[in-house]
């Protein structure tokens, strides 16, 4: 009895940058491009073949322009994201070898059929993934003709590359020690700054501070900006900081609330190691702490300063804008508290 195959099914590879050109796309019958199978691994879950085409941080090429870091002591490489893709096949006429029951994670069904070549006609591109890597989460290519698919890989890969590059020349202005023990908060600082949409690539001058993430990157671009050749990685881990301690969903005001917290924090630490040095006559050193109170000062006046830049502009084309006015009135209340006047 002959055995009928699915009217649809699925599959899905990954690839280095290196054999993009390999893939077909709409423009050549779908092939192996295993050296060792000649075969098409069809299945019939789509789950399967999703799965297939994911891949990992450290899968793709590593950049010739290496420059190994650790992280808890094991040695990482930079490597360029891998590109997945899945297919819908549908099967009329296809001279399939199967069915062939698969083991899978997870407990799916998976039935595979094998075939050498699928025509342009029997197979549609259902998606393109770009995969993460050292800076980048995954991203999917949307697309509406299959033409577009491989320019529009080519700049997302080519903007990767010239980020991941920058990673790799800023890595290099740590210390090797320090190279040798980084922490997933300098990776993490790293992404803000050199990653998409990272604060080394925009001015400034150029932000509208409307979210967490707008902030803290105008805050991060401004200290780069100040210091290119030799980054103040203090202050800058200090912004990844409180990233980290707010969520997705907080406002503005939550990181102000936050930035103000800390100052005080930080104030009553001081004012404990003078009274220890009233008690005991030993002078404590507080020059460390009082720059880091002025640091954590000068990044919310920052803050504050440019969300008054943006109110001020909209209160010149609607003076009597309550919400605007009041708002005003609470940032200009915020600066005040923390009585910081920049060195001139």
């Amino acid at each position: 009895m002959a055995v009928i195959s699915p009217v649809y099914l699925y599959y899905g590879i990954k690839v280095n940058i290196s054999d993009f050109d390999k893939l077909a796309l709409g423009d050549k019958p779908l092939v192996s491009l295993d050296k060792k199978d000649n075969m098409v691994h069809l299945t019939s879950n789509p789950y399967i073949a999703r799965d297939n085409s994911n891949n990992g941080v450290e899968e793709g090429n590593i950049l010739e322009k290496i420059e190994t870091y650790k992280i808890a002591g094991v040695t990482k490489n930079v490597h360029l994201p891998m590109i997945g893709v899945t297919y819908d096949i549908e099967t009329s006429g296809l001279p399939l070898q199967g069915p062939i029951q698969k083991d899978s994670p997870n407990d799916l069904e998976n039935t595979e059929w094998l075939i050498e070549s699928i025509p342009v006609d029997n197979y549609n591109v259902a998606s393109v993934i770009i995969g993460a890597d050292t800076l980048h989460y995954p991203v999917v290519i949307s697309f509406k003709e299959v033409n577009e698919i491989k320019k529009l890989v080519r700049k997302e890969i080519e903007k990767r590359e010239r980020h991941l590059n920058d990673f790799i020349s800023e890595i290099d202005k740590l210390p090797q020690r320090k190279r040798d023990d980084l922490t997933e908060d300098y990776i993490n600082m790293f992404r803000t700054l050199v990653g998409e949409d990272g604060a080394k690539y925009i001015s400034a001058n150029d932000y509208k501070v409307n979210s967490v993430d707008t902030a803290l990157k105008y805050l991060m671009s401004i200290y780069y900006a100040n210091n290119t050749q030799r980054l103040d990685f203090n202050n800058l881990l200090a912004i990844e900081d409180f990233r980290k301690k707010l969520s997705g969903n907080n406002e503005i005001q939550d990181l102000l609330n936050l930035m103000y917290m800390e100052i005080l924090s930080l104030e009553n630490k001081k004012d404990s190691m003078v009274e220890v040095t009233d008690i005991t006559g030993k002078k404590k050193n507080t020059d460390k702490i009082e720059i880091t109170i002025n640091g954590r000062k000068y990044m919310m006046s920052k803050v504050i300063l440019k969300l008054l830049e943006d109110i001020n502009a909209g209160l010149e084309d609607n003076p009597t804008d309550k919400k605007l006015l009041n708002r005003k009135e609470e940032l200009e209340k915020q600066l005040d508290l923390i009585s910081y006047e920049e060195k001139k």
